[in-house]
């Protein structure tokens, strides 16, 4: 789901759990739901997490980013499709 503990693990000095949960501003305990992917934070926690581990939120969060991309993906598909089919009825109608 995440790569926080990756990412906090792998630093030139790992942060400990304490100290990413102080540092993002939340309990030790949430952050360990998140690590486990039990929860997903919101948005500002999300970016908060990031921003504690110097890397951009969809590094952090790439499942997650690669799922919205995938969705907005399709529905962009959808759309265009849509607008062609419909461009090809109004041409039939003039």
């Amino acid at each position: 789901m995440n790569a926080i503990w990756t990412l906090r693990q792998g630093r030139r000095r790992p942060l400990s759990q304490a100290e990413l949960a102080h540092l993002a501003g939340i309990g030790q305990g949430r952050l360990c739901e998140y690590e486990a992917g039990e929860r997903i934070p919101a948005l500002e926690r999300a970016l908060d997490l990031a921003v504690a581990l110097g890397r951009p939120v969809e590094a952090v969060f790439f499942e997650l980013y690669e799922a919205a991309c995938e969705r907005v993906g399709r529905r962009l598909r959808s759309t265009s499709e849509r607008g062609s089919t419909e461009g090809s009825e109004t041409q039939r109608a003039s």
